[in-house]
């Protein structure tokens, strides 16, 4: 009898994948009121995903912006508060 192998499929969210999740979530939390602001750091891929993580927070009505730490480089994405 022959034996057979199969390789099974592995599914490993990317960096983007990750980044946008905690984008995603930072923007409900504040949308919902349950966070006045929320500062999202030391999170690959942030760049990546900014502009589709800015019509999220724009469609809930939330502010975005992204900043860069001169010292060591880092990106920070902080969301909120939310728009009147």
């Amino acid at each position: 009898m022959e034996t057979r192998q199969f390789r099974v499929p592995v599914v490993v969210p990317l960096d983007a994948d990750v980044a946008l999740g905690e984008l995603t979530a930072a923007i409900d939390l504040v949308a919902s009121g349950s966070a006045t602001r929320v500062t999202v750091t030391c999170v690959s891929a942030v760049e990546a995903v900014a502009g589709e993580a800015l019509v999220h927070a724009q469609a809930a009505h939330v502010a975005f912006t992204l900043s860069r730490d001169d010292a060591t480089g880092v990106v920070s994405a902080i969301v909120g508060p939310r728009a009147v």
